[in-house]
């Protein structure tokens, strides 16, 4: 049937563009800052109207890095100077966050200066 086969080829299609949206999440994730607060609409109920809820931004950048690491692509490649994967996969992830942090801190700071002339 032509109509199932078109129907297939778009959830093909689809499905091919979910990692490179969830790269893009998560991303997106890691220039918030890692504690604000979010209501609690949003919150999980183990975490509503608790001291917890306000780390939420944390469990969201540890979720963030968790997914990139799972999309990592080039999992079974070493590099020439023996190192292992997972080292190499765990010094990017380190410096993905790291460099994020430091573009939330340069963004807040350019705020910080509008504000102040």
């Amino acid at each position: 049937h032509p109509l199932l086969q078109t129907q297939a080829k778009m959830i093909y299609l689809h499905s091919q563009t979910i990692p490179t949206r969830i790269v893009k999440m998560a991303k997106k994730l890691l220039l918030k800052p890692a504690s604000f607060d979010l209501p609690t609409l949003y919150l999980p109920e183990k975490l509503s109207k608790s001291e917890e809820a306000s780390n939420y931004g944390a469990f969201l950048s540890a979720s963030a890095l968790s997914a990139l690491d799972m999309l990592d692509i080039q999992s079974s490649i070493t590099t020439a100077t023996n190192q292992s994967h997972d080292s190499i996969r765990a010094v990017n992830l380190i410096d993905l966050y790291y460099e994020s942090k430091a573009k939330l801190i340069h963004k807040l700071l350019n705020q910080l200066s509008s504000v102040d002339a």
